[in-house]
C-alpha cells in the first residue's frame, strides 16, 4: 500500500535511494517485508513523497543481485592478487540445531595492513565428516581462485576438522611443498582443553556451582528473591553468571562472580 500520489523521482534518483534502503536492510538485519509495512511506507512518504518503495520481492531480488556482484568482485580480486592468504574456519549449530560453516580470510595488503573479512557462511547439511568438510572448503577455494594462494588454515581440534584439513593439505600440496598450505590448530582451543583438564581436580565443586547458578537463572521467582536480597543489603543487583564449556575464562568469571556475591547467594540458599 502506497499512501503518496506525488510524481515519482527520475529512475536514476529512485535507484540511488533504493540502494540506500538495501544497504540499511543488509547492515541492520531488517526483514525484506519491512518495505511493505504500513507505518514504514507512511514514514518514507513523509520524508520523501516522490520516492516509491519497491516490494519485498523486488528488494530480495536486488539484494541477491548485489551479493552476486560483490562475490564476483571479490573473486576477481583474488584472481588478480599477488598476496598470500590464510583461512580460519569453524562449524556451529544454531538454537534450531541447524549447522553452519563459516570461513574468514586474512591477508596483509600492499600497505602492510592486516585485513580480514568473512569469505562465506552457509548451511552445512549432512554428516560433519572430514570428507564433507574437505569438499566444502576446497569447493570455495577453487570458486574464489585461491588454489595457489592459501598458505594456512586454522581450525579447532575436532577430529573431523583435523581429518578434513589433512585432505586439504594433501590435495593442494601434492608435492608436499614447504611454501604450500599448512593446517594449524587454534591455540586458544588448545589452551581451553589444557585448562579444562586442570580444572578436573575441582570438577565436583564447579558442577555444583554451575547447577546452582543455572537453577537461579532459569527461575523468575528465584531471581526476584535474589533481587530483594540485594535491595535489603543496599547493593545493586548482580545476576549470577553461567559459564560456557568451550571458554575456560567463562568458568573463571562464573566462579569469581559467585565469590563477589557470595553473601547474597548464601542467603538465597538458606
Amino acid at each position: 500500500m502506497q499512501f503518496s500520489t506525488s510524481t515519482p523521482h527520475p529512475d536514476e534518483i529512485m535507484r540511488d535511494k533504493t540502494s540506500s534502503i538495501i544497504e540499511w536492510i543488509i547492515l541492520d538485519l531488517q526483514p525484506f517485508s519491512v518495505v511493505e509495512s504500513e507505518s514504514f511506507i507512511k514514514l518514507v512518504n513523509k520524508l520523501d513523497p516522490h520516492y516509491r518503495l519497491p516490494s519485498r520481492h523486488t528488494i530480495k531480488r536486488l539484494i541477491i543481485d548485489e551479493f552476486e556482484e560483490k562475490r564476483k568482485i571479490i573473486s576477481n580480486f583474488f584472481q588478480n592478487s599477488t598476496f598470500k592468504f590464510s583461512l580460519t574456519c569453524d562449524i556451529w549449530s544454531s538454537v534450531k540445531m541447524e549447522s553452519f560453516m563459516a570461513l574468514t580470510i586474512h591477508y596483509i595488503d600492499s600497505k602492510w595492513k592486516l585485513c580480514h573479512f568473512v569469505l562465506d557462511i552457509f548451511n552445512f547439511t549432512g554428516s560433519h565428516t572430514g570428507t564433507a568438510i574437505f569438499e566444502e572448503i576446497s569447493k570455495l577455494i577453487i570458486e574464489m581462485h585461491l588454489e595457489n594462494k592459501i598458505i594456512a588454515i586454522t581450525t579447532d581440534n575436532g577430529s573431523n576438522m583435523i581429518s578434513g584439513c589433512k585432505k586439504l593439505v594433501e590435495h593442494f600440496n601434492p608435492g608436499n611443498e614447504i611454501t604450500g598450505l599448512t593446517h594449524y590448530r587454534c591455540s586458544a582451543h588448545i589452551i581451553n582443553l589444557a585448562v579444562n583438564e586442570g580444572l578436573s581436580i575441582s570438577q565436583s565443586s564447579i558442577k555444583k556451582l554451575r547447577k546452582f547458578v543455572k537453577k537461579i537463572r532459569e527461575s523468575a521467582l528465584i531471581i526476584d528473591d535474589l533481587k530483594h536480597i540485594f535491595q535489603s543489603d543496599g547493593k545493586a543487583f548482580l545476576r549470577p553468571q553461567l559459564d560456557i564449556k568451550t571458554r575456560w575464562n567463562s568458568t573463571f568469571e562464573m566462579i569469581n562472580h559467585a565469590i563477589e556475591i557470595k553473601l547474597q547467594l548464601e542467603t538465597l540458599k538458606v
